[in-house]
């Protein structure tokens, strides 16, 4: 009996990390995609949480305020203006990563923006939660228009070299379009 257990354990140990390892001994990753577990805090199932950021990520929640961006990418209310979205990723492994994808949708159904992220992309570890972010990644607006001063939903799509995907969706509260500050006119979407 005592023979069976120390086999059992030998054997757990011998299966060690599969990479990543950075020499701390409570992380064990499993690399097909399953559960990421650690000793302290158990099994962490694979899931995806859509945020917002430019310098570091922040949660989004259903109902919350998000400001169009007027970026470097041109002006106007066509194509000049995006929303920040990120990702959050727990009980993922980067290697695992295949596609993700970031994309805005107008109350009336119409996609109004869809960016799409390689595994390659520079996908980092929050040190404080251990899990792996994504932030900065501009969702240029085709009409800010459409989306301005009303409702929308962001949501991102993590597609696993495995199949597997998992996603999340907020609505979010949209701003105003900042638009060309002419006399009388302060939205020049009316």
């Amino acid at each position: 009996m005592v023979r069976r257990a120390l086999y059992a354990l030998l054997l757990v140990a011998a299966c060690g990390t599969s990479g990543d390892d950075d020499g701390n001994d409570d992380d064990v990753v499993n690399r097909d995609g399953g559960p990421v577990s650690t000793r302290d805090a158990g099994p962490v199932m694979p899931s995806v949480q859509i945020g917002t950021g430019e310098d570091r990520f922040e949660v989004l929640m259903d109902g919350d305020d998000i400001e169009l961006i007027a970026g470097p990418q041109g002006g106007g209310r066509d194509g000049g203006l995006h929303l920040w979205s990120g990702a959050r990723m727990m009980g993922i492994a980067k290697a695992d990563i295949q596609l993700l994808t970031f994309t805005v949708t107008s109350t009336d159904g119409g996609v109004r923006s869809t960016v799409q992220r390689t595994g390659a992309a520079p996908i980092q570890m929050d040190t404080e939660t251990g899990a792996l972010q994504l932030i900065a990644i501009p969702n240029i607006i085709d009409d800010c228009c459409l989306v301005a001063e009303q409702q929308a939903t962001m949501r991102v799509v993590v597609e696993m070299k495995s199949g597997l995907t998992y996603e999340d969706a907020v609505t979010v509260d949209v701003s105003v379009c900042p638009g060309p500050s002419e006399p009388g006119n302060d939205n020049f979407c009316d």
